[in-house]
């Protein structure tokens, strides 16, 4: 990873799109960055997008109710699909109000299991609804006979267990097989200590598999005012803005 030739980018404009849903991130090239460079995106420490050309200056990103820190990397062509977030300043890496989940993802959910994370907003209660929800198996991966059922022991790889994991990290389950690494990120509104719970629960509704853990959050950055141009003056190249 550290021999990628790589820039970050810390030029960022945050325009808000005609789809109250959908912003966008704009740039411009570092210097130092190649013609033939490419960008990635970085949200709350997570590599989310990589550009589509080396001419592309701008991410669509949703709008979310929680903070989002920005930042982009100019990198040269190998690096376009290379994770570059252990790179990141510490502050845009591990923001202090965004918690990281780290879990094994192992045939032992079913096709269909869902996974869900409540918490209680510092509060101390849990809240009812969960605040994230995916699909503990990817349909595409739930109807393979390579990476969730038993090799050369079952149907079309939707009943076993064991088998040889796709994609799965070296090391990561029984023999490290049959497994990939869950990762996602809870970003929190309030500072203090959240009380946490990640369920899985079956595609009849039925929970198991829970596991509880605590998460100390620092508040998250305010929303700018409204800032508005007051003067500039050429020969000290000093702007004056008013902030509300």
């Amino acid at each position: 990873m550290s021999e990628i030739q790589h820039i970050q980018v810390d030029k960022l404009w945050i325009v808000e799109t005609s789809t109250p849903s959908v912003l966008e991130v704009r740039f411009i090239a570092p210097a130092g960055a190649e013609e033939d460079w490419h960008y990635q995106l970085y949200l709350n420490g997570t590599w989310a997008d990589t550009s589509e050309s080396s001419n592309q200056r701008a991410f669509s990103v949703h709008a979310q109710k929680y903070p989002q820190m920005f930042a982009v990397f100019a990198v040269e062509p190998a690096g376009r699909n290379v994770n570059l977030s252990a790179l990141l300043p510490e502050d845009l890496r591990t923001p202090s109000w965004v918690c990281n989940f780290r879990m094994t993802q192992d045939t032992a959910f079913e096709p269909g299991d869902r996974m869900e994370i409540y918490h209680d907003d510092g509060s101390g209660t849990m809240d009812e609804q969960p605040a994230l929800r995916w699909l503990a198996w990817p349909p595409a991966i739930s109807h393979t006979g390579w990476g969730n059922a038993t090799l050369l022991n079952s149907g079309f790889g939707i009943d076993g267990s064991n088998a040889p994991g796709m994609s799965a990290p070296f090391g990561i389950g029984p023999m490290g097989l049959g497994s990939f690494e869950l990762k996602t990120v809870l970003p929190l509104k309030n500072s203090g200590h959240h009380n946490i719970r990640v369920l899985c629960r079956s595609s009849d509704g039925i929970a198991s598999k829970s596991k509880a853990l605590t998460f100390f959050s620092s508040a998250p950055p305010s929303r700018p005012g409204k800032i508005t141009f007051i003067s500039h003056n050429p020969s000290t190249t000093i702007a004056k803005f008013r902030i509300r």
